[in-house]
């Protein structure tokens, strides 16, 4: 079984994507056996277009067969629109957890304006998924989301869980990110998008156990193939993988039922 816990659906901005297509997409799924996706819709995401994403969130559900799970979008620049949404969705099956994305907000992980997303997290039983990245010197954008900075948050909130999108995506931020799942009970790693230093699955396992590991793999902003290979290839048990793949997003991720 796999269960990819990051991808996005839709157009992407500025970003080379031959085909973007819902069918495409399952078709993709299919070739890969991966059995399930939660998705962050990327309009939603760059276009603030929070309650037609979610009745398309609600097709991509019933379309797929139940395979598509999605996140609800919360970005505190536009609180009350989100929460919103959440209440009016918050115990339908199709959404599972919430996503934020300090980068491109540009709101820092820290800030009190998320405090009502890990409240909804809190009222709901939802997990939390963030954007999470080393400091950059290309993209400066990234200082916002920095590992770090959700420590405060995943302290104060012990019962819910937290990803840490992209397990902080380059070698300070994974470091970062896996000495604070190490640490704390509710803090989780995904390896998706493009962290692929030679050893990254394995120096995650190792430092904070496979069991604090979900798959993803930003698709379609990359092909979830890339992924697949570098925890296949890793230098793990199968036991691990089976905890990568499916088995520690069925914890973190409980509304997901396949």
């Amino acid at each position: 079984m796999i269960i990819d816990t990051h991808t996005h659906i839709g157009e992407i901005i500025d970003f080379l994507c031959f085909d973007h297509s819902l069918e495409t997409l399952l078709k993709r799924m299919d070739e890969l056996k991966i059995d399930a996706i939660i998705q962050a819709s990327n309009k939603g995401l760059n276009l603030t277009e929070y309650e037609k994403c979610a009745d398309e969130s609600l097709y991509y559900y019933e379309k797929s067969g139940h395979r598509i799970f999605n996140y609800f979008l919360f970005d505190p620049r536009y609180s009350e629109r989100c929460l919103a949404v959440m209440e009016k969705y918050h115990d339908h099956p199709a959404f599972v957890a919430i996503k934020i994305h300090p980068t491109e907000h540009h709101v820092f992980g820290n800030d009190p304006g998320y405090r009502a997303a890990w409240e909804a997290a809190r009222k709901y039983g939802l997990p939390i998924m963030s954007h999470t990245w080393a400091l950059s010197s290309y993209n400066p954008n990234q200082r916002y989301a920095v590992p770090e900075l959700f420590e405060e948050y995943i302290k104060e909130y012990p019962d819910v869980k937290f990803v840490f999108g992209h397990s902080g995506g380059r070698t300070d931020g994974v470091r970062a990110a896996a000495a604070l799942a190490k640490k704390y009970d509710n803090a989780y790693l995904d390896i998706a998008g493009d962290p692929f230093e030679y050893g990254v699955v394995e120096y995650l396992a190792n430092h904070a156990g496979s069991h604090k590991m979900v798959f993803g793999s930003d698709m379609f902003w990359f092909d979830p193939s890339a992924q697949l290979g570098l925890v296949l290839g890793a230098d793990l048990t199968d036991e691990d993988k089976e905890n990568i793949f499916y088995k520690t997003a069925l914890k973190v991720f409980p509304r997901v039922k396949i």
